[in-house]
């Protein structure tokens, strides 16, 4: 399984990278829709993605209080009728803080 790395204190913008989720696969019209991302205690919010069907997660500062290991974000979908769906569990991993 494939894990996004993280480490506890840095920042996840850092010199341009970027975390971006892919939302192509969904055929379907997406306009009007939002999403949200969770991953523990961060949330973020996304609107008007539907042209490139693309999210990249704005950059965090990975939280101290973060466990070292696996956890999972979520990216949830509203539609323009304002039906919720949890569509994708994103693995990352925590690494302890060197500095």
């Amino acid at each position: 399984m494939d894990y996004i790395v993280i480490r506890k204190g840095d920042d996840t913008d850092f010199s341009g990278r970027t975390i971006r989720i892919d939302l192509s696969e969904i055929n379907l019209d997406m306009t009007g829709w939002t999403a949200t991302f969770k991953l523990g205690s961060i949330t973020q919010t996304f609107e008007e993605f539907e042209e490139d069907k693309f999210i990249d997660l704005e950059g965090f500062r990975v939280p101290e209080t973060f466990s070292v290991g696996i956890i999972h974000g979520y990216l949830q979908l509203k539609d323009s009728d304002n039906k919720l769906m949890t569509i994708l569990e994103i693995p990352f991993k925590v690494e302890e803080k060197l500095i």
